[in-house]
C-alpha cells in the first residue's frame, strides 16, 4: 500500500528540468552541382543539417517549387532540376 509519505519521498527525488524543442529549421553548408553530359538536367547535392525524411523536406529552386528530394541522411539531400530554367 502506498501512503502519503512515500509519495512525498518520490516527489523529492524526482528532478524537474526545463525542456526545450529542438530546431527543425534546415541549415545549408554547401551545394554541389553536376550537369548531365547532354546538358539536359543538373544534379544538385546539398550538405547541411536538420533535413527530414519521407517527403517532409522539399526544395524551392528558382521557378520550381516543392521539388522532392532524395534523402540520404539528416545532413545530405539531393535533387534534379532541368538546366533550362524558365
Amino acid at each position: 500500500m502506498i501512503n502519503s509519505n512515500m509519495i512525498n519521498t518520490i516527489k523529492k527525488k524526482c528532478r524537474l528540468t526545463k525542456g526545450f524543442f529542438p530546431s527543425f529549421t534546415p541549415v545549408i553548408y554547401n551545394l554541389t552541382v553536376d550537369t548531365s553530359p547532354a546538358g539536359v538536367y543538373s544534379f544538385v547535392g546539398i550538405n547541411g543539417s536538420n533535413f527530414l525524411p519521407n517527403g517532409i523536406t522539399t526544395v524551392n529552386f528558382g521557378a520550381y517549387k516543392n521539388i522532392p528530394v532524395t534523402y540520404s541522411s539528416s545532413f545530405n539531400i539531393s535533387f534534379v532540376v532541368p538546366t533550362y530554367l524558365p
